[in-house]
């Protein structure tokens, strides 16, 4: 599970990075708290699958981008 946590961490990180976007502005367009995508990026809860749906809407990919890295896990 700190596999799954950390991958999705990281991969959350980069990916809203890339998009500009900063935590408030991912909490905006999720409904997601900041506090909880804080949480996230530093892998101290991992998100359930309907967060990372969630969150690859608001920032234009599959949520598979989120989930790249984790191998088998993934599955």
């Amino acid at each position: 599970m700190d596999e799954r946590k950390a991958t999705i961490a990281s991969n959350l990180i980069r990916l809203r990075l890339a998009a500009g976007m900063t935590q408030a502005e991912l909490a905006r367009r999720t409904g997601i708290t900041e506090r909880s995508i804080y949480n996230y990026e530093k892998n101290s809860r991992a998100p359930k699958i309907d967060v990372v749906e969630r969150f690859a809407q608001a920032l234009g990919v599959q949520p598979e981008s989120l989930m790249e890295g984790m191998g088998a896990l993934a599955a």
